[in-house]
């Protein structure tokens, strides 16, 4: 599980997941949606501040894709920070399981970037053949096999 890319897959898909569980306990017992935290917690009745967190998120994962693994890794901690402060907003019996799925998923898009920048930094060389090895690998081509005409 060394693989960058592995673990930004992860990480949406712990992102996509933590969007169909409840997330939090209302204030009058019923649950909230992973869903309805991210579409309507930006109010700032709905806890603004962690919400923030999903905005940091969005711009690692674009750093991330664009190759910019230092920026990524740098907001992807910072995310995963500022979704902490959900423990100084709720009880921690109101906080349930697609926080941490949500909370796991910042985590671990910091972790592919960290990955990817400490992949990158080593050999830039050796990474881009690497990558290139990834990527042609579905296709059953390696970049030292000469092409049939």
């Amino acid at each position: 599980m060394r693989r960058p890319r592995n673990w930004a897959g992860i990480s949406a898909i712990l992102f996509a997941t933590s969007c169909a569980l409840p997330a939090l306990r209302g204030g009058d017992g019923g649950l909230l949606r992973g869903w309805f935290t991210l579409a309507y917690g930006w109010f700032p009745m709905y806890s603004m501040i962690p919400w923030s967190a999903n905005v940091l998120a969005l711009g690692a994962w674009i750093f991330f894709g664009f190759g910019r693994h230092r920026a990524a890794r740098m907001l992807g901690v910072l995310a995963a920070g500022v979704a902490a402060t959900t423990w100084t907003l709720y009880r921690p019996t109101d906080i349930l399981v697609a926080y941490y799925l949500w909370q796991m998923s910042l985590v671990a898009l910091a972790a592919a970037a960290w990955l990817a920048s400490r992949r990158r930094k080593s050999s830039p060389a050796r990474a881009r053949l690497e990558e290139t090895e990834e990527m042609l690998a579905p296709v059953g081509v390696s970049p030292g096999t000469p092409r049939s005409a």
